[in-house]
């Protein structure tokens, strides 16, 4: 799951998001990992900060990949 920081449009950072989950989907898949079939790049944008959006070192937190297993 990609997350951003709150700095843009919301629109914006959902992509963003994305295309940050999207880059470990194909890393995973590359290394042979992990079939294609069993993983899925999601994006929650800037909506589940675990940090303030107010300094940078926050911002940079935010912006991360959650990696969940079932």
């Amino acid at each position: 799951i990609g997350h951003t920081d709150d700095i843009g449009e919301h629109s914006d950072n959902y992509q963003k998001g994305l295309k940050f989950s999207e880059q470990v989907q194909k890393y995973f898949i590359a290394q042979g990992k992990i079939s294609k079939n069993r993983i899925e790049a999601m994006s929650k944008g800037e909506i589940e900060p675990i940090d303030s959006n107010l300094t940078i070192k926050g911002r940079n937190i935010n912006q991360r990949v959650e990696i969940q297993f079932r």
